[in-house]
């Protein structure tokens, strides 16, 4: 090469060494594969996917976010980008708020890269720098003692190198928290009175008044009445009947019977509620007596004025309750006495004063208190 050379360009000898010598010494001057004038192209030409890149800038605080807008514009001036403005009311309070909105924004504008700022605080920036699909996202601050233009300018600075890092393909940041989902009230149902406990009612009382079949003639009178419970649903009751006088007016006497019977019952009793129903069945012991007044005077009464009766029972009955320890209560039942025979005066003729029925029915209301 070097005769090549004094041959075509007639250079003197000394020429041609010193064109040799510099053929042959190492391209030291060259730059290498990892020098950053050599990276700086590629990342340039890699920033052309970005294409375009969103700014978010807030209404409330217009004027600074201008001042910011024009700085990071300027900051990108050079760079194969293009910068569109997307302009809300405010920013989202929360960060998963935030990222919302640059998804939204990302995909109406096809921006590959989102930005926007918090510029609220008097001496403080915060920058926030997202892919498109919002997938990481760079969070920096800003602060200084100086004034608000060296902060805007470190900023700014901030996005053009986020935005070459974008473009070699770097990853930035870290993945934004997951969007807070709608959480469903609960419907707080005010707390209920704590219920007064149970009473057990192991005795009650009953006071009542009915009306009393017994044959042609019908009684009337009160009941007293004192039950205790065995089961929680079975009682054993003593009861006591006080009946007025029964008159039985025939044409030659006047029978008057008083009756004072005794009676112990079973009872069943259930409650749902506040209603109550109730059957049982009881035996009635009563010493029924008379007393005759003739009307003429060949009318003799015989010699008996008392019998005692035995009758058994059965009934059935509902009650309503008023408050915890007091009832309404109405019972239905028959007597069923074992001596019916009727009752006679004695005359020219045997004449027959009261009959007395087989199946003697009687109704009862009253009320039922618990006594503890």
């Amino acid at each position: 090469m070097c005769r090549l050379l004094s041959l075509r360009n007639k250079l003197s000898p000394l020429g041609v060494a010193a064109l040799c010598l510099l053929a042959a010494a190492p391209s030291s001057a060259q730059p290498s594969a990892n020098d950053p004038r050599v990276q700086m192209p590629q990342q340039l030409v890699r920033a052309k996917e970005l294409a375009r890149v969103a700014v978010v800038a807030a209404r409330n605080l217009k004027e600074k976010s201008t001042h910011a807008i024009a700085t990071i514009r300027g900051q990108l001036t050079g760079m194969p980008v293009s910068m569109v403005v997307e302009w809300v009311d405010k920013l989202e309070v929360t960060l998963p708020g935030q990222v919302r909105v640059a998804r939204e924004v990302a995909k109406r504008t096809g921006a590959k890269m989102v930005l926007w700022a918090d510029l609220s605080l008097p001496d403080q920036i915060f920058v926030y720098i997202a892919k498109g699909d919002a997938g990481r996202i760079l969070v920096r601050s800003v602060r200084s003692e100086g004034s608000n233009d060296s902060r805007l300018e470190a900023m700014s600075l901030i996005v053009r190198s986020s935005v070459a890092a974008l473009a070699a393909g770097a990853k930035i940041g870290f993945l934004p928290p997951p969007a807070s989902q709608p959480v469903k009230a609960k419907v707080q149902t005010p707390a209920c009175p704590p219920r007064p406990p149970k009473r057990r009612e192991l005795l009650t009382g009953e006071v009542s008044y009915g009306v009393f079949g017994f044959g042609s003639e019908v009684s009337h009178g009160a009941q007293l009445g004192l039950t205790g419970r065995v089961l929680p649903w079975l009682r054993l009751g003593l009861s006591f009947r006080a009946l007025q006088t029964m008159r039985a007016d025939g044409p030659s006497a006047l029978v008057v019977f008083e009756r004072y019977p005794l009676g112990l019952e079973a009872i069943a009793r259930w409650r749902r509620g506040r209603l109550g129903v109730e059957g049982g069945v009881g035996i009635w012991v009563e010493r029924l007596q008379w007393t005759v007044t003739p009307k003429r005077v060949e009318v003799l009464a015989s010699g008996e004025t008392s019998r005692w009766v035995i009758a058994g029972q059965a009934f059935g009955g509902l009650s309503w309750r008023l408050i915890p320890s007091a009832a309404l209560t109405l019972r239905l039942g028959v007597d069923l006495p074992h001596d019916t025979r009727p009752f006679e005066v004695q005359g020219p003729t045997r004449e027959q004063v009261a009959d007395p029925w087989p199946v003697q029915p009687w109704v009862l209301g009253g009320l039922r208190f618990a006594l503890f």
